[in-house]
């Protein structure tokens, strides 16, 4: 079936495209992704999905889940705030803006808040570090009283914001000493009011707060779940669960909104004003409303700077509705689940099913490219989970919709015969040949291929269920990692062409794997098959020469005496074209280590890198950039590692940077070589000052002779020689 749509033969660029802003743990220019300096870091947040907005007349801070900006009001841009300017973390839970001293208060899940100023960022640890409390979680944050007030699952918190310290912190003040969960807190001259799942407390500001006698429960509002409460010229009002609105008053609650559900309560300076679908109205002293502020299209919050609504909207970051533009740093259209590539480009993949059959997927379904360092959403397809393009053809698998087919600017939903429409799709990968097989969530015993001539033909594969992960290698070797409806994974290699048809286990001669429990796999260079495992890291040697009699017995490699990785969950594996390994585990962060895993070249942590998290949900390496991408479950970020695929042949060599400025503390990076290629770096006067045997299609020099000493400043030469040791590239640095 044909749809008749317009789009460009690569891949759909229809949308808006916004300033950019690449973030690096190094400084760094806005570059191209190949010549990005080697080990810097570039954070992929989205900051275009749901928001919340904080701030004053000429900040406004727009805050998502996974991700946090500010807008300048008066210069009309907008600016990312990530780990490399100095936050704790990517995954926010709520804030709230301090206008006296123009500060963001900014909480984490796990307690941690980041107190963000004009001029730098203080973290305030205390609360995560706090073993009494075990319930950190913040669900509000009020400026209240010249200080911030946290309501919190195990109480209220109190911080002086200047110089970032608690003041005070309110425990077991629930009934008979239990733990009052909070909701929201507000205040009138006398008293504190929170906001509880049994009703509204009050604590007069003249007793001890921290005695729970002077909590006193003065309104029950079980039947109504009030979840906001605010006060407003001697009146409060209360949201309650459902979205109904009500005035509260010593004879009880009153229902004040009736035409639609209400989402929040919001105040702006001595203003209260609530939102309701698309319109926001303004609540007065008398009790009654109207209507301020309407606008076309859904939108999650809003702010009131300079008598203009800003408006947050998905899909667009921040709206200046007076002259109807948008705004957000450059990113990814929706948070990262998985990468894939295909060419120079790279894509966001919106969707990720876990080796156990668990699906992440995010607010929006739409996936990104990154191409020449920009991203740029990708339209009329919904949840793809691969890319593919084949000469003047490009293929896209979509989780629920299928296979789609993009040649000569027209779409084709391809018909897999034999199979639902509404069958969903688990992976499509391409091999040697140039054709695809695709895996379906049917658990079915097959896998369908796509021949170069577009036949689609159903190839029985036994004992198979349902695929996580393919790799063909160039004998026309499957190899497929799958997991059954229990979640038990198993590995196996197959050849339609000879029958192989191989299950790895932990049976001696049938692989001998040391621990069963298999979550990734990779193959290097030198045809090892690299196994991550729940319990460490091994491999399988020669892995194209296995036959169906082949005795096969894992080796798992030593390092410091002990097991590779022993003890620890191994998410996922990834080789460079260097054949180095990097390891995402499941509690410890991202490893990378030397061929055959002997020497730790690495351990990157959240506490060391731009690393949101320890956890690694996934891991991608792009052979063609030298880069790693990795996603965890707060976020997606790539590291650029300067270890590129050999070249065929040597070629012109790509140098940088270049020249290399006295503060330069990195690495250069010199490209366009063949794998056991020698590469010399020289004086002008001949002396070597480095030489090294490539691995890959890259070197790397710390700028450090053999003595460990940097090089004087001058003019170095580069030369390349072959395997013969026939010089046939050269080049040049300039050191300053």
């Amino acid at each position: 079936m044909k749809v008749q749509l317009k789009i460009s033969p690569i891949i759909l660029k229809v949308l808006m495209k916004y300033p950019l802003w690449l973030c690096f743990w190094i400084s760094g220019q806005t570059l191209s992704q190949s010549l990005i300096a080697t080990g810097a870091w570039e954070i992929h947040n989205s900051y275009l999905d749901d928001g919340r907005l904080a701030g004053s007349d000429r900040t406004i801070f727009h805050q998502g889940r996974f991700g946090l900006f500010y807008f300048s009001v008066l210069e009309k841009k907008s600016f990312a705030l990530t780990k490399s300017d100095g936050l704790y973390g990517n995954e926010f839970s709520t804030s709230a803006y301090e206008e006296a001293n123009k500060r963001l208060i900014l909480a984490y899940p796990d307690g941690m808040l980041d107190i963000i100023g004009e001029d730098r960022i203080r973290s305030l640890a205390a609360l995560r570090d706090n073993e009494e409390i075990q319930t950190k979680s913040i669900n509000k944050i009020k400026i209240l009283s010249n200080a911030a007030y946290l309501a919190a699952d195990f109480g209220v918190a109190v911080i002086n914001t200047q110089n970032a310290q608690f003041i005070d912190v309110f425990l077991n003040i629930g009934p008979l000493g239990s733990t009052l969960k909070v909701l929201d807190i507000s205040e009138d001259q006398q008293a504190f009011y929170l906001a509880g799942e049994m009703g509204i407390f009050k604590g007069l500001k003249s007793t001890n707060l921290k005695d729970f006698r002077n909590w006193q429960l003065v309104t029950n509002t079980e039947h109504i779940q009030a979840t906001q409460i605010e006060h407003l010229d001697g009146k409060f009002y209360l949201r309650s669960v459902s979205g109904q609105l009500y005035l509260w008053e010593e004879q009880g609650l009153q229902e004040i909104f009736t035409l639609a559900p209400v989402e929040f309560i919001k105040r702006k300076d001595d203003m209260l004003f609530f939102k309701s679908g698309r319109s926001i109205f303004q609540i007065h002293s008398n009790g009654s409303y109207e209507e301020v502020f309407s606008w076309e299209k859904d939108f999650t919050d809003f702010h009131l700077a300079e008598k203009v609504f800003y408006i947050a909207q998905i899909g667009n970051g921040l709206i200046d509705t007076n002259i109807a533009e948008a705004y957000a740093p450059n990113g990814p259209i929706t948070k990262i689940q998985a990468f894939a590539s295909s060419g120079e480009s790279t894509f966001a993949l919106p969707v990720f099913r876990s080796i156990e059959g668990d699906l992440f997927t995010s607010e929006s379904g739409q996936s990104s490219e990154l191409l020449a360092g920009n991203w740029s959403p990708i339209s009329s397809f919904e949840e793809i989970i691969s890319i593919h393009s084949l000469s003047n053809k490009t293929y896209i698998a979509t989780r629920s919709t299928g296979i789609w087919l993009l040649e000569n600017g027209q779409v084709e939903r391809l018909i897999l015969p034999n199979v639902p429409n509404t069958t969903k799709i688990r992976l499509m990968e391409v091999d040697h040949l140039g054709q695809l097989w695709i895996g379906l969530e049917d658990n079915q015993a097959r896998l369908l291929k796509i021949t170069t001539d577009q036949q689609i033909i159903q190839v029985p594969i036994g004992n198979m269920s349902f695929p996580y992960k393919l790799i063909m290698d160039r004998r026309g070797n499957l190899y497929i990692l799958q997991s059954n409806q229990i979640g038990v994974t198993s590995l196996t290699i197959f050849n339609e062409s000879t029958g192989l048809n191989r299950s790895i286990t932990s049976q001696s001669n049938m692989g001998g794997l040391p621990n069963s429990n298999i979550q990734d796999f990779a193959i290097d260079g030198e045809f090892r098959l690299w196994i991550a495992s729940a319990n460490g890291v091994f491999y399988i040697p020669n892995i194209n020469s296995i036959q169906n009699n082949t005795a096969i017995n894992a080796i798992q490699p030593l390092y410091n005496n002990l097991p590779l990785m022993n003890g620890e969950s191994v998410r996922a594996i990834a080789i460079s074209p260097d054949r180095s390994i990097w390891i995402g585990t499941a509690s410890n962060g991202l490893f990378h280590f030397s061929e055959v895993g002997t020497v730790l070249i690495s351990h990157f942590t959240r506490f060391n890198s731009p690393l949101h998290s320890n956890r690694i949900q996934n891991l991608y390496y792009k052979d063609l950039d030298g880069e790693l991408f990795v996603v965890t479950p707060s976020g997606a970020i790539s590291h650029k590692t300067g270890i590129v695929s050999p070249y065929n042949e040597l070629q012109a060599l790509k140098v940088y940077p270049n020249p290399v400025y006295p503060d330069f503390n990195g690495l250069l990076t010199i490209e366009g070589l063949t794998d056991y290629a020698e590469v010399r770096i020289t004086t002008s006067a001949g002396r070597v000052v480095y030489s090294q045997q490539v691995a890959g299609g890259s070197i790397t020099w710390n700028i450090r002779d053999s003595s460990g000493r940097r090089p004087v400043a001058g003019i170095y030469l580069i030369f390349a020689f072959d395997e013969n040791g026939n010089e046939r590239a050269t080049g040049k640095v300039v050191v300053l």
